[in-house]
């Protein structure tokens, strides 16, 4: 004999068994809700990607990272390396070259062979840029063995003590090469130091090391007059 309490557990067991199932999660990813307050239908901004390097200023070059010349012969040393070459004693030569990497030479220590490329360096004074002149010019002659392919300015007083008419001859000296016209910040230690080395902090110092052994290990074609 079926009782009304026997239907009425029927029935419960019935209505729990045609209950529908929860539904399962969509498997997509999620996309990132907006920031508290922002506007739900505008995608949170990208990150920036870091821009140029700056580099401080030169009082020669400014902003720029080199000057290039504008006459002058094509780089066509054979081989690798390169050597720098002093307009004058004192001008930071070796310091230069121990700052580099191996293929650039101090050309006081080594004579450079015949068509070697070679960095003429100098400082930012008058007969400085004028002996550094006389080198590139006796380069362009074929009077020297070697070829300058690039001229180095190392600055040997602050910025605001280099003068209108040295800063003027200086560009002058900087575009008879076409490898590239650098200079070196003035840096206080480099006099000071019994074993100066370049700081390699410096932005501008370091490129002008990077482009150094750039031309060292570059390949060209025989020596030929542009």
């Amino acid at each position: 004999m079926i009782t009304n309490h026997d239907k009425d557990t029927q029935a419960g067991s019935q209505d729990q068994e045609t209950v529908d199932p929860a539904p399962t999660p969509l498997d997509r990813p999620v996309r990132p809700g907006p920031p508290a307050g922002g506007n739900p239908f505008v995608l949170p901004p990208e990150e920036e990607e870091a821009g140029p390097e700056p580099i401080d200023t030169d009082p020669v070059l400014g902003t720029a990272a080199s000057l290039l010349g504008r006459t002058g012969m094509e780089d066509t040393g054979a081989g690798k390396g390169l050597w720098l070459i002093g307009a004058a004693g004192g001008v930071g030569v070796s310091t230069l070259a121990a700052a580099c990497g191996a293929h650039v030479h101090d050309g006081g220590d080594s004579e450079p062979p015949w068509s070697a490329r070679a960095a003429v360096v100098t400082s930012c004074t008058r007969t400085g840029l004028d002996a550094a002149q006389e080198l590139v010019r006796a380069s362009q002659a074929g009077i020297v063995p070697w070829e300058a392919v690039a001229v180095v300015i190392v600055h040997d007083r602050p910025a605001e003590l280099v003068s209108k008419d040295c800063r003027r001859r200086a560009r002058a000296v900087l575009r008879m090469v076409k490898g590239g016209g650098y200079t070196i910040p003035f840096l206080p230690e480099l006099r000071e130091s019994a074993a100066p080395a370049l700081d390699l902090g410096v932005t501008r110092s370091r490129k002008v090391i990077e482009a150094l052994d750039k031309l060292a290990t570059r390949t060209s074609s025989p020596r030929k007059e542009k």
